[in-house]
Order: structure tokens, then sequence, then C-alpha cells
């Protein structure tokens, strides 16, 4: 498992040094990372995920649609007209782990292009909507290319399919087990 110094976390997560000062203690005081000598070692990273998830509350702006395009189609077509955008929830997770057929799409941008609604034929979400757009510019950092899509990191697609409940709950604990486990090793 790695270490972690705090001049590379501050820098990686580009915050302050105090902020991420504050957060290795809060670890340390929770007992999910022990200070070393070489740096910050998380001794629970499993134990610190499921906490982050149960408190876990997004901050974006959520735009709703409703769209006939089978979810394949429609994330094709975010591929051809956005080059910052960052799929999550069950079309992330369609990428980096299967686990069960979705019919729903979601995905971050920073601010979304209106044009976009006419150009993708999308139609205001009047009962359930299918196509759920979260504008937070924060969903696209650590993104990663995933058979030509752009996903939202593993970590953030976990917390997303997390908040979700019900098969989302299911497919994060899928994608930890068989994306975010072998990654901390």
């Amino acid at each position: 498992m790695r270490r972690w110094k705090v001049e590379e976390l501050a820098h990686r997560s580009e915050v302050s040094l105090g902020q991420v000062s504050n957060v290795r203690q809060l670890l340390i005081k929770n007992a999910f990372a022990e200070a070393g000598r070489e740096g910050l070692d998380v001794v629970d990273p499993r134990g610190l995920l499921a906490d982050w998830a149960s408190s876990y509350k997004p901050r974006h702006n959520t735009k709703t649609f409703f769209t006939l395009q089978r979810p394949a189609d429609i994330e094709r077509s975010l591929s051809r007209h956005l080059t910052d955008y960052a799929l999550t929830e069950m079309s992330a997770a369609d990428r980096y782990a299967p686990f069960t057929r979705h019919q729903r799409v979601s995905f971050y941008v920073a601010a979304w292009p209106l044009h976009l609604d006419r150009v993708l034929e999308l139609r205001p979400a009047e009962g359930t909507p299918n196509l759920f757009i979260y504008e937070d510019p924060e969903g696209l950092r650590f993104s990663e290319d995933r058979d030509g899509a752009l996903c939202a990191s593993p970590i953030l697609t976990y917390l997303d399919l997390s908040n979700m409940g019900g098969r989302g709950q299911d497919a994060a604990e899928h994608l930890l087990d068989n994306v975010i486990h072998p990654r901390w090793q």
C-alpha cells in the first residue's frame, strides 16, 4: 500500500496544506490511517470508503431529461459532442466492471451547453427521467478513458452508485471488489 506525504496530497488534490493536515488528523483519529516516518499509511481503506459513502451528499446542479435512445447510443453521442464530460453511476460502472443492464445515463459536465438538448433529441422529464446531467466540474477530476468514453473516477462512481440505493448499492460493491480494491494492492 502506498504511503502519502502531506505536500504530495495537497499538490495532487489541489487543496491547501492546512486542509490536508486537518484531514490527515481526522483519518488518524478515526483509525483509518496511521502516521509513519515515511508518510500517511491508510490502514482501513474499506472502512474509510464506507464511512465516506454513508455521509456523501452530492453538491451538483442536476438536469433531468427523457430520451428514447438506448443508453449506449446516447453515451456514444456524448463522446461526439462533448470533450469535457465523465459518465458516472451505472454508465461508468458498466465500463469499469459490468454488473447489470441499465436504462439510465448519468454524467458530469462543468456546464451543460443548452443547444445539446435539441441536438441530442432530449425532452424534459415529465415522468421518469432516464438521463441525468450533473453540472459539477469536480466530477471531471481524475476521470479515466474506458472503452472510448470518459468516466468519473472509480471512487466517485462508487460514491454515486452508493447514493442511488437499490441495485446501485450492489453495483457499488461489485465495483469496489473488482476495480477499487485491486488498485489498493
